[in-house]
């Protein structure tokens, strides 16, 4: 990844004086993700009177490719220069945003809550207190009574008196304690507001918050009239990619069905998130080499055989470090670059998501379905008797689709089950790639040793003969006829005089099969309950007083 250390001005035309700084915020709005690396665009809106002005955009990423931003613009205005930068940098003020805005608001309604909720406490509060008044009032009237009537007053009228005082004080009591528990619930429901006051203002914060510490994009613009337009930022990032993820699933029955469900996996380690966005999946690997190496003369020369000793003494003395200048070259090197990055150039395919996509900056990988294919495979089988017991599932598939089909891993299923996974080489369209769905249980193969003068784990011998006889067993204990192929191997000679005489039967069918020299293969119908016998062998010859080394067969 290259970190933007440099502020570069690249002038697209040549602009006027320089009017008002807009600031501007942007939002990824589309990516080209591939195999390694991303194109990224940024949509960035803004409004503006006449005139040339400099839309500031404060919230680039601190790392990306600047060498390949590209800006382009939607509106009636004429693009200027654009410089970067991450030092040096002008204060930034916060820009708003919709959600920034919605939180402004909340903030809003629940400072005019709070006050509410607060005036409808001190109104709690002022009845409790008149309560209060009034229960002292009573009780103040009860003791002047009781003083000045305590002798005249009747009995009646005594009871008339604390009858009343007694119903009014619990008048006044009970408003008083009602006044009490609704002051303590307005005041919980003030406190809960403040919580919530608190927590949008945080919230605020963090939005709001000045992106000093980030590059900031300044583009030139000129316009003849008001403006509503839009810019598109766009850039290359490395630390994103995608693979492809395969199901394979074969079904086999009268006419063997394999559905191929292709997924990809994406990831981004850019540090900010991707909400939201257009996603489009390339092939195409911008990040490799796309040129072909250079390659430039080779010079010969001679000299006279004093030069050649006084150079090399020279060099032994340490006097010349540095070959001649005509005789330093890059090419190895370049050369060792162009076969590690060789891949892919002239098969770019393009795939658009159909929905948008979100993708987290810190690397999360996430898995989207692309599409599903069927094709038809041939199915055989295949065993290799010296290592295995029974034979397996091949079927031979080809890329029907006019797609390349990119490497990746693929799950493999049969008849509904998971029977393993594996790994898919490049393939590009019309190519054709064999691929194994698990073992036959009921086709089982055997081999045996039927002579070997020296044990099985390898012979280092000085006579000048030797020979060795195998037979291979085939069992169809299934209920269906299966075409197989069998795949044995017999030593390889390199030298004129080791000589290599084979022998077998039924004849071999193939010979150094997939290009692995001495590897052989027989292929055979075997019919339900069928048994099938091969034998085979080879005789090794070789001059006396030599020694033969060979390994295990």
């Amino acid at each position: 990844m290259k970190s933007i250390l440099y502020s570069s001005l690249m002038v697209l035309i040549a602009s006027g004086a320089l009017g008002d700084d807009i600031p501007a915020d942007s939002d990824i709005s589309a990516v080209t993700l591939y195999p390694a690396g991303a194109m990224v665009t940024r949509t960035v809106p803004f409004q503006t009177n006449a005139g040339d002005h400099r839309i500031l955009i404060a919230d680039m990423p601190d790392y990306f490719d600047f060498q390949t931003m590209r800006i382009t613009g939607q509106g009636a205005f004429t693009l200027g220069a654009f410089e970067l930068r991450d030092v040096n940098l002008a204060p930034s003020d916060p820009v708003e945003t919709p959600e920034s805005r919605a939180l402004m608001d909340e903030i809003e309604r629940l400072e005019d809550a709070i006050t509410v909720k607060d005036y409808e406490v001190e109104a709690a509060t002022l009845r409790q207190r008149a309560a209060d008044a009034q229960l002292a009032f009573l009780n103040a009237i009860g003791q002047a009574k009781a003083a000045d009537q305590l002798d005249a007053a009747s009995v009646d009228d005594l009871r008339a008196i604390a009858a009343m005082i007694g119903a009014e004080s619990l008048v006044a009591l009970e408003q008083a304690h009602q006044s009490r528990i609704d002051a303590t619930a307005l005041r919980g429901e003030a406190n809960d507001l403040r919580e919530d006051l608190n927590k949008a203002r945080q919230e605020l914060a963090a939005l709001l918050l000045p992106v000093d510490d980030s590059p900031q994009l300044a583009v030139r613009i000129a316009a003849d009239t008001d403006v509503s337009g839009s810019l598109e930022v766009s850039y290359y990032i490395d630390e994103a990619g995608w693979t492809p993820i395969y199901d394979f699933s074969l079904m086999l029955g009268d006419v063997p069905a394999l559905t191929i469900d292709r997924n990809v996996r994406i990831a981004q380690n850019s540090g900010e998130n991707w909400a939201n966005v257009a996603m489009t999946l390339s092939t195409a690997m911008p990040s490799f080499q796309s040129a072909p190496s250079y390659i430039g003369p080779i010079i010969a020369r001679i000299d006279p055989p004093i030069v050649y000793a006084e150079r090399s003494a020279s060099l032994a003395d340490g006097a010349m470090l540095a070959a001649p200048m005509e005789m330093v070259v890059e090419a190895p090197m370049m050369a060792d670059r162009s076969q590690a990055r060789a891949a892919l150039q002239g098969l770019t395919v393009i795939y658009n998501m159909p929905d948008t996509v979100n993708l987290a900056g810190d690397g999360t990988p996430v898995q989207l379905a692309l599409d599903s294919k069927e094709t038809s495979p041939e199915i055989s089988a295949l065993a290799v008797p010296r290592s295995d017991p029974s034979a397996f599932f091949m079927a031979h598939i080809t890329n029907d689709s006019g797609e390349i089909y990119l490497p990746g891993t693929v799950r493999l299923f049969r008849d509904g089950a998971m029977v393993g996974e594996t790994q898919l080489e490049l393939t590009a369209a019309g190519a054709s790639v064999d691929m194994a769905f698990g073992a036959i249980e009921g086709l089982q193969v055997s081999r045996r040793i039927l002579s070997r003068e020296e044990g099985n784990t390898g012979v280092f011998t000085s006579s000048n003969r030797r020979g060795d006889q195998f037979e291979i067993t085939a069992k169809n204990l299934t209920g269906q006829p299966y075409e197989l192929r069998i795949l044995d191997r017999y030593p390889v000679s390199e030298q004129e005089d080791l000589v290599i005489d084979r022998q077998a039967n039924p004849r071999v069918t193939e010979v150094d099969v997939d290009g692995k020299r001495g590897v052989v293969a027989w292929d055979i119908l075997l019919a339900p309950g069928q048994e099938q016998q091969i034998s085979f062998g080879y005789e090794i010859g070789w001059p006396t007083g030599m020694e033969l080394q060979i390994p295990e067969n």
